[in-house]
Order: structure tokens, then C-alpha cells, then sequence
């Protein structure tokens, strides 16, 4: 019986050049790839024999993978295949959530997964601590009444731009969630969910993963608590425009009757 780097070995056949074709660009090009061949050969060898001698570590890999290739597939696609459920961030038809499991195969896998997960607290840790988009709402609301309560002069300029987006994104619904069970991921979108413009349904004009954090990442829910806002809203009540460089007050933001109380 012969080994798996023998039955490897038999892919790659010896390959020989006319004597009229050596030396030229298509020697050159054919030993390009016969390299590569093997060295992806040898790479495959050493993974098999890897995997032969560790079967428990090299499934665990397998099966990573491949749930990572099928969610990019689904989430790229927009198509969920025959037999295959992925679910992200939204609520079960059977009253399930999508924490329990991320990729459902067949129903035993639910109940495996749930078991292997739950004992660990994960269900109840992201059913307390998880903030959802509704208390995101909430939270912009009770901020927005705070400030109300401030003059326009000594409110934070930045607050108020943060506050402005977030209910631009609540009005245009293009704010988004990332379910990650322990946290939360918000972020904007360009279109809502039911626009069918080229714009928003074309791959290519979608949200690039390389600014997704400098650009559209709005808050991390995480712990009951929105990490970004609550920071941002630390100082809702400091007008960082109100002073310059050299700590004097600038004229817009002086009081206008000065004068006036000066001579009473």
C-alpha cells in the first residue's frame, strides 16, 4: 500500500522539454510552475502527515475553516445553501438565537453546540450584558435631553456631531449591528436594508473592511454599556471651541451684555 506522499508524488509527473523549446520563455514559464507544484506538494505532505498524527487539532482546524469559508460565502452571496443556516444577529423561527450555534448543519448540531456553549455562561453573560440597538436608542435619547438642558455656547461641538449622525442613522436606517455574542459591533451603513439602487446592491461599492473602523464604526456594546458614547459624552458640557490656543475666550463666545452689567 502505498503512502500518502507517494500518491502525492504521482500528481506530478516528470516533464521533459523539447530540445528546441529549451532555454526560451517557455522553459522558463513551465519551471515557474513545476516549482510551485511542488512545493505546494510538500506543503500538502506535511499537512497530511500533521493531520495523520494529530487528527483531534487538524478537525478542529477543518472545521474552523471551513465554517469561515461558508459564512463569507453566505454573507458575500446573500444566499444561504441547501441545508445550511447561518444566522447572524437575528431571531430564530423556532424562538432560537443566533448565539447559541453560528452554523447549523442539521439539527443535531444545534443541541451539540448549545450544550458545548452554555455551560460556560455565554448565554446568559450576552443575554444581561449585550446591549441591543434599542438601548442604543435609548441611550441617544437620554443624552440629547441632557444636553437640551445646556446653552448651545458651552455644549461640546463633537457631542453634538455624534448625536447628530446617530439620528441621521435611526431616521435613514443604515445603522447597523454586529452581534459578536459578548459584544456588539454598531456601524453605518450607506443604503437601508430595502433600497435596490445599484449602488447598494453591487459588491463592489459596499463598505471596505480596510476603513471600517477609521469610517464606520460607531460604538462597541459590550458589559451593558456603550463604550464609545459614554466616553465621548464624558464632557458633553465642554465647548472645546470656546477657548484658543492661548486660553483666551474667543469673541463669538462671550456674553453680549458685559458692557451692560458692568454699568449697573
Amino acid at each position: 500500500m502505498t503512502s500518502l506522499g507517494g500518491r502525492v508524488r504521482k500528481l506530478l509527473p516528470n516533464m521533459s522539454i523539447p530540445a528546441r523549446l529549451k532555454g526560451g520563455r517557455l522553459q522558463r514559464w513551465g519551471e515557474y510552475w513545476v516549482q510551485m507544484a511542488r512545493d505546494y506538494r510538500e506543503a500538502l505532505t506535511t499537512i497530511a502527515e500533521d493531520a495523520r498524527q494529530r487528527p483531534l487539532k487538524a478537525s478542529l482546524y477543518a472545521s474552523f475553516v471551513a465554517a469561515c469559508v461558508v459564512l463569507t460565502w453566505v454573507h458575500v452571496s446573500g444566499f444561504n445553501p441547501p441545508g445550511v443556516e447561518v444566522l447572524l444577529g437575528v431571531e430564530h423561527p423556532y424562538g432560537l438565537k443566533w448565539y447559541h450555534y453560528v452554523l447549523v448543519i442539521n439539527p443535531s448540531s444545534v443541541s451539540l453546540i448549545y450544550e458545548v456553549i452554555n455551560p460556560l455562561g455565554v448565554q446568559g453573560l450576552s443575554d444581561t450584558t449585550n446591549p441591543s440597538e434599542e438601548d442604543l436608542r435609548c441611550r441617544v435619547v437620554e443624552h440629547r435631553n441632557a444636553a437640551a438642558l445646556l446653552g448651545a455656547p458651552i455644549r461640546s461641538r463633537g457631542v453634538d456631531a455624534r448625536m447628530g449622525r446617530l439620528d441621521e442613522c435611526f431616521t435613514r436606517h443604515t445603522l447597523r449591528r454586529w452581534n459578536l455574542v459578548l459584544f456588539s459591533l454598531y456601524w453605518e451603513d450607506n443604503y437601508n436594508a430595502g433600497c435596490a439602487l445599484y449602488k447598494a446592491t453591487t459588491p463592489h461599492l459596499k463598505p471596505r473592511y480596510a476603513t471600517f473602523f477609521s469610517e464606520r464604526l460607531l460604538d462597541v456594546g459590550a458589559l451593558g454599556r456603550f463604550w464609545l458614547l459614554e466616553r465621548l459624552v464624558r464632557d458633553y458640557d465642554v465647548n472645546e471651541d470656546e477657548w484658543d490656543d492661548q486660553g483666551r475666550q474667543r469673541d463669538e463666545y462671550r456674553p453680549k451684555n458685559k458692557g451692560a452689567m458692568g454699568m449697573i
